[in-house]
Order: C-alpha cells, then sequence, then structure tokens
C-alpha cells in the first residue's frame, strides 16, 4: 500500500483521560480532574504553525455547540475525534449517547427554522430548497435535485461499481488513469460529468480517509452468518477462496432469508449514508439491525462492493495517484503537497457550471476566486511543506505552482523555512526571489483573500519585504 493511501487527514477534535489535572476547561473555566475523559478543539495556534488543542470537559463541549451556529464545525461522529479507538466501551457509549442528543437538537432547530421562512415566503411557486448537510464545509441549500437525489446517472452505485470494475481489469497505470480521465471528462452519457466529484473522490480512496467502523472480518463473518443463518464455519471456508466481499456476495446471492434486488438503485448518497452512521454504531445488535435494513435495497454486487470500502480496500489496484491524475494532470502533485482532497477539487476541478448555492443563514454570493499567485513558480525548502502547510494551501489555491526538487532551475520564487534568509544554497536562477512564508501571509491578508476561500486565517502582519 502506497504512502498515499496510509494518510489520515487530520482529525478536528480529541479525547483522553485527563493525565494530570492542569487543563481548564475552556467553557466553564474549571480544572479538568484528573482520571476524568476530556475533549479537546483544535484550533489554530496564534503564536506558530500547526494547531493546538482547548480542553473542555465532555458534558462542557456539548453545551457549547447547542449554542454555536449550524456552519460551524462539532463533533458529528467518531470519525471526527483522534484517540477514540483508546476509550473504554463504556465512554464511547456515553459520548455516542451525547453526539445523538446533540445532532437531534439541531435537526429541530433547522426543521424549524426552515418552517419559519417557508411560512412567510410569499414565493410559493418557487422550487423548495432542499437541505443537503451538516457537514461544516458543505451546509448548504440547493435547487440543485438532479445531483443530490442521486437521480443523474453519475450519482448512481451502478455506475460507481462499473468504473471500480473497469479499473480492476486492466494493470497498466496509464490505462486506469484513463478510465478515470474519461469518467470525469466525459460523464456516463458523454456530454459531461454531472455526478458529484467530491463524494465519488471519497469513495474511490477509501484509505485516504479513513472511516472506524468497529468491524474487523471476523465481526462481519459472525454478523452474515446471523443475517444469512449459516455457520461461521461455512463462510470462513469459503473466505478461503476468495475476499470477504466475494463471500459475502456468495452467501447473499444464495440465501432464502433476504434475497437480493435484481437492478441497483442505490445512490451514492445512500451508500456514503450508510456507512457514516455504521462508524456510529459499535454494538453488534444495532450493527445487524442497520445492515438488514440496507441490504433490502442492494444488489448482491452491491453489497460486495459496500463490504469492501468497509474493509479500505476496493481491490482495483490504483491509489491517489491514477485517481487524482484522471481528474487533472496537476491535482496528484497538488495532493502530495497539501494532503487535502477538498483543496484538491477546488483548485483543479472546473466540471459543469453548477447553480448557486447559498449557505444557511446567509444570502451573500461567493466572490469570484482570483488568480492572485499565477505564473509564480515556488521552489520550497526542506521541511517548509510540513512547517507551512496552510500558507502552500494557499498560495496553490490563488493559482501558485510548487515545483517539484528536479525543477528548481525554473523557479521565480523559492520559499525558505526559517523566518531570516541566510545565504542562499539552492542552485536557482539568478532572478529567482528568495522569500520566507511571511510573503505569503502578507499577501493573503493584504489581498483579503480569506474571503475567497473557507480556510480561517488568525495571522496579523507584520513581516515588512
Amino acid at each position: 500500500m502506497s504512502e498515499d493511501d496510509n494518510f489520515i487527514q487530520e482529525k478536528p477534535f480529541s479525547v483522553e483521560i485527563a493525565k494530570q489535572g492542569r487543563a481548564v476547561c475552556k467553557k466553564c473555566r474549571q480544572k479538568c480532574v484528573q482520571g476524568d475523559l476530556r475533549i479537546a478543539k483544535l484550533i489554530p495556534n496564534p503564536c506558530g504553525s500547526g494547531k493546538m488543542k482547548t480542553w473542555h470537559h465532555v458534558s462542557c463541549i456539548f453545551e457549547m455547540f447547542l449554542k454555536q451556529r449550524q456552519t460551524t464545525k462539532r463533533i458529528e461522529g467518531s470519525h471526527d475525534v483522534e484517540g477514540w479507538e483508546l476509550l473504554s466501551n463504556d465512554d464511547k457509549a456515553d459520548i455516542l449517547k451525547k453526539i445523538k442528543e446533540c445532532n437531534k437538537a439541531f435537526e429541530v432547530k433547522l426543521q424549524n427554522k426552515l418552517s419559519k421562512k417557508s411560512k412567510s415566503s410569499n414565493n410559493k411557486g418557487k422550487p423548495q430548497l432542499s437541505f443537503i448537510s451538516l457537514n461544516e464545509d458543505s451546509v448548504s441549500v440547493s435547487s440543485d435535485t438532479n445531483i443530490k437525489d442521486g437521480s443523474h446517472k453519475d450519482n448512481c452505485f451502478r455506475e460507481f461499481r462499473m468504473i471500480v470494475a473497469n479499473v480492476s481489469n486492466v494493470n497498466g497505470s496509464n490505462e486506469k488513469i484513463s478510465i478515470f480521465h474519461d469518467i470525469f471528462a466525459k460523464g456516463s452519457d458523454g456530454t459531461g460529468f454531472k455526478g458529484d466529484v467530491m463524494l465519488w473522490c471519497k469513495l474511490l480512496l477509501p484509505a485516504v480517509i479513513k472511516r472506524v467502523f468497529h468491524l474487523q472480518t471476523k465481526q462481519l463473518i459472525k454478523l452474515f452468518s446471523k443475517i444469512f443463518h449459516v455457520t461461521e464455519e461455512s463462510i470462513m471456508e469459503h473466505l478461503d477462496q476468495s475476499d470477504v466481499g466475494q463471500t459475502i456476495q456468495y452467501f447473499f446471492e444464495q440465501s432464502k432469508k433476504c434475497k437480493p434486488q435484481k437492478k441497483s438503485t442505490l445512490t451514492i448518497y445512500e451508500v456514503d449514508d450508510f456507512l457514516e452512521t455504521l462508524t456510529n454504531l459499535p454494538k453488534e445488535d444495532d450493527q445487524l439491525q442497520h445492515f438488514k435494513a440496507f441490504m433490502k435495497k442492494c444488489t448482491a454486487n452491491d453489497l460486495k462492493v459496500v463490504i469492501r470500502l468497509i474493509k479500505h480496500d476496493l481491490r482495483m489496484n490504483a491509489g491517489a495517484k491514477h485517481v487524482f491524475e484522471g481528474l487533472h494532470p496537476d491535482a496528484y502533485q497538488i495532493f502530495k503537497t497539501c494532503r487535502d482532497i477538498k483543496t484538491v477539487i477546488n483548485t483543479c476541478w472546473e466540471g459543469p457550471p453548477k447553480k448557486e448555492k447559498t449557505e444557511i443563514g446567509l444570502n451573500e454570493k461567493r466572490k469570484s476566486i482570483p488568480n492572485y499567485f499565477d505564473n509564480i513558480k515556488l521552489y520550497l525548502e526542506d521541511g517548509v511543506p510540513e512547517r507551512h502547510a496552510e500558507w502552500v494551501r494557499y498560495f496553490i489555491a490563488y493559482g501558485g505552482t510548487v515545483l517539484k526538487p528536479s525543477e528548481h532551475e525554473q523557479a521565480t520564487h523559492v520559499l525558505h523555512l526559517k523566518d531570516t534568509i541566510s545565504e542562499p544554497t539552492i542552485k536557482c536562477v539568478s532572478s529567482a526571489r528568495h522569500v520566507i512564508v511571511e510573503w505569503i501571509k502578507d499577501t493573503v491578508a493584504k489581498e483579503s483573500l480569506q474571503d475567497y476561500r473557507p480556510y480561517t486565517v488568525r495571522w496579523k502582519p507584520s513581516y515588512k519585504g
């Protein structure tokens, strides 16, 4: 497995048992007692690069969530919390209960808000706006029903399965990239891709942003032996000849208790919602009921691929390099630099013309995105991508190009790691300008570029170049 497939995006929250009892809760200002459970929210470090943890009592942080805006990030599942796997089952159950109560409260609040708006609206002839997601970066309402409801073929899970099968059937790297390029460029009908490219990339790369399902192969065998009313030994015997996805597909086709659908009707949204809910179900009985309800809509092939998504391996011998180079020639290089799928999509994906979206609680339209760093080719000194990753993402997002180590002679600018520039040791053309990270920070602040991109900039210009 490649380095890219092992990458896990940084989680916005962290949980642990208080070790010393010195940290003060950000909300109630009381100390987190040693031995008690505490949760930290990761925020930008005002004193330097990276992020810092602000600790809270468990009850305090969920009280804080209920008072914040709908669009502000909160814990929506175990996938948002670092250190989750180290907790006891009782602690996990307690936090999951609070997450469920918090999510329910937000749903009620949102429904009340939307119902008030609909009652006061006089424009009854206009199409209804539909709620899409409670995710921080995608909380929006949209009248583009063709995308969210999956009615377009590009959002059908069957189309996703076909691409995965086609990629797994070819051996050459260029052939795999070509298949991804064709679907993202032409779509299923040849007129352009009209699906959710972010969700496609997320599902195509299950090992890049891993979800925690509390399900290993042994647990899957135990669950499906109960669903299919067969012995675990018979499933294990078949598993010796194939992977767990194919084995469960075989027993689904043979089952007399639950029959698979003959035609696939699932959308990628339904699959993603199923997987997201599954991450919040650590108990076997809950998992069993969740699978039974979902399998009523599945074909045998649907279930096979879903099981492989749970195992973080679609068995198509393709990783981030193939997917992103199929998306755009520069996408994989950008991914290697920023390690963030959303930045890659925002930077590289043009896609079909999109209808205007309005964020909940906001009527302002986003400004058009300027290519402020266009024609600037930046060479990074060793250590810069790790220490100043956020600012490199800004540079890329606004049109800048980050060079490979072998392309240093093409550099127009050289970004140094330290705050002062010593004698240049990098062999670049004499006209290359040597800069430090404050050059990017000053540009972002001066041009108010943070208004264009969903990054939080907590920095005041201090460097005068």
